[in-house]
């Protein structure tokens, strides 16, 4: 009884729950991946304020899309980094094109700029096949730190 009250909720088909569910959700996720990064805790800084919004576009755009399509693709994962970093002045469109060996203050290696594609593309193949018997969580975990960590 419980479950089918919260379906009816949850349900898309209940527009106005849903549009300000999926709302809440975007702005609990977007402050929440920014305050992983220390110098972006600050929203009152007009460049933090800024990459904050860029965030919260990013997201609101891969709710849309999950809506509508349910796969990954090397061309979503670019256009969300676009909007992520729309408003930054040393970030380009699509893949890096420069930059160290290193992720920024740390000794983790990263994938030279040139490696970025190929690496990307063996990093969908690890998701859709090696990966594909995983629980959803542990995939999109697996996925995300691969992406930061590596490329």
């Amino acid at each position: 009884m419980n479950t089918i009250i919260n379906q009816k909720i949850l349900s898309q088909e209940n527009t106005e729950f849903f549009n300000e569910y999926i709302e809440l959700l975007v702005n609990r996720l977007t402050h929440a991946n920014m305050s992983l990064e220390p110098d972006l805790g600050d929203a009152d800084n007009y460049q933090n304020a800024l990459r904050l919004k860029d965030n919260m576009l990013a997201f609101k755009m891969l709710v849309q899309t999950s809506l509508n399509q349910n796969s990954l693709t090397e061309e979503l994962i670019i256009s969300t980094a676009d909007v992520v970093n729309k408003d930054s002045m040393y970030i380009s469109n699509g893949y890096r094109s420069g930059g160290g060996y290193y992720l920024v203050d740390t000794n983790i290696p990263i994938s030279n700029a040139l490696d970025v594609p190929k690496d990307m593309f063996c990093l969908l193949k690890k998701y859709y096949e090696d990966w594909k018997d995983f629980e959803p969580f542990e995939r999109e975990a697996r996925f995300h730190i691969r992406v930061v960590r590596k490329l």
